[in-house]
């Protein structure tokens, strides 16, 4: 998975090792970055709706979903397996909190004053 910003679009790329194609995630012109992948699933910051969430899709199906949505910023996600962890920054500290893809479930994984990386 690789970033790639061109005429003022920011597109997720990836690289299918077995066809060798080049592979289209995601093509917006609002800011993605920080792409991730596990298994079949990308994950990546997204700024198409105003704000910094994390989005998804799925390499085998096509879909693409959004996967944390939150009026604080969304980045840095890591996934594995179901779960995807990233960063929320909201005014002046950051913390980390996750998702199971499988059933939903938001999981704060910090909490308290000062920063969390």
């Amino acid at each position: 998975m690789w970033l790639n910003q061109e005429d003022e679009l920011f597109n997720i790329y990836g690289y299918d090792v077995t066809t060798k194609e080049r592979i289209s995630v995601v093509e917006n012109r609002e800011i993605q970055f920080f792409p991730a992948i596990c298994n079949d699933i990308v994950v990546w910051s997204d700024g198409r709706e105003n704000s910094l969430d994390i989005w998804g899709y799925d390499l085998k199906t096509g879909r693409e979903s959004c996967i944390t949505r939150d009026s604080v910023l969304q980045m840095a996600p890591i996934i594995y397996d179901d779960y995807v962890v990233g960063q929320e920054l909201n005014g002046t500290e950051t913390q980390i909190s996750g998702c199971n893809l499988s059933t939903g479930e938001y999981i704060r994984i910090t909490r308290g004053p000062g920063d969390k990386w």
